[in-house]
């Protein structure tokens, strides 16, 4: 029989690595005189949608190519099969294969998927367990953030321009200083922000434009511009960026964390109300002074949560204007 091979591992620590499940699969073709002709691996990816997971959706076209001859779909387990907040999109997927002729195997799991009612009904079960492991594992993650937000610790990834990403010990002192990429080795482990004194230079520069010079942000952004200080990653400033600064808790010291809610399935994120945000004031050194920040909030452009986005019933994002978010600056290519 001829086959290919899903492979996929999140960032959970605990899951069976690539290589791992590399072997488990290889063993089992072998041992039913099976033939592998291509791996496809999503590493680092949630399996709680199949449309961003770029091996995945790639294995599916290959499949319902009518050129490529194989038989069946080899996958260490149904977990590694996906995590999708509804089971039943599990099934479904199986069933696009199915319509092509493929099947899939699960090479580690204690039933024969072959379709029987037994068989569906185990499979269902299986991938309602993994569903449910994901929304568990969610909910600690977000209430373990939120108590190290609470204790003035930075859980929101890279460093905003300005600071750098410290790595704590014990007494509170600094151990090391985390290049961007880089991610701390243990989960137990704290993470504070450290003023980038090169950074926090324009920081202070864009707020004496802003609240003494009363520029604009177009106005700051191509000043920035023209003397070279460029923004993060490189880029030129735009008056997004610029607006990014000035309305950011982080430069007055404060933590504000639960600000917003990401849907991954829609690729877009809302603002959740106020009430729900968790500010811890005086978390790292402040770049500016509370008072500058509170004066560069004047004119009543400063976001005050839950009112800028539009959901319908469904939860789904629409906008009145039929261009928004397709338009990108072509300097810094932000929406």
């Amino acid at each position: 029989m001829k086959t290919i091979a899903y492979l996929r591992k999140s960032t959970d620590r605990q899951e069976m690595s690539i290589p791992d499940q590399k072997k488990a699969v290889e063993k089992y073709a072998a041992d039913h005189c099976m033939e592998i002709s291509q791996y496809f691996k999503d590493e680092g990816i949630s399996g709680k949608t199949a449309i961003d997971r770029p091996a995945f959706m790639q294995m599916i076209s290959c499949a319902k190519n009518s050129t490529n001859s194989f038989d069946a779909i080899l996958v260490y387990s149904v977990n590694r099969w996906g995590r999708f907040e509804d089971p039943v999109e599990s099934l479904y997927w199986e069933f696009e294969l199915k319509k092509c002729g493929k099947k899939v195997i699960f090479v580690n799991e204690d039933f024969k998927n072959d379709g029987t009612v037994g068989a569906n009904i185990t499979n269902l079960l299986k991938a309602s367990e993994a569903s449910e492991y994901s929304k568990r594992l969610a909910k600690d993650s977000f209430r373990g953030q939120k108590t190290y937000a609470e204790m003035g610790y930075w859980v929101g990834g890279d460093a905003p321009y300005g600071y750098e990403r410290a790595l704590i010990g014990d007494n509170g002192e600094i151990r090391q200083i985390l290049r961007k990429g880089e991610r701390k080795a243990i989960t137990t482990q704290h993470i504070k922000l450290v003023v980038n004194e090169r950074e926090a230079k324009t920081v202070r520069l864009i707020f004496d434009l802003r609240v003494n010079k009363n520029r604009g942000y177009g106005s700051i952004a191509n000043w920035l511009n023209e003397r070279g200080l460029m923004s993060s990653y490189g880029k030129e400033w735009c008056k997004s960026s610029v607006w990014s600064i000035i309305h950011n808790e982080v430069y007055k010291g404060a933590i504000v964390f639960n600000k917003r809610n990401y849907n991954r399935n829609a690729g877009n994120h809302k603002y959740n109300s106020k009430d729900l945000w968790i500010i811890v004031d005086n978390a790292h050194e402040a770049i500016i002074s509370q008072e500058v920040w509170k004066t560069g909030q004047k004119g009543g452009e400063a976001f005050t949560g839950g009112k800028n986005t539009n959901f319908n019933s469904q939860g789904q994002y629409y906008t009145p204007y039929l261009l928004s978010r397709m338009i990108h600056c072509m300097k810094c290519n932000n929406k």
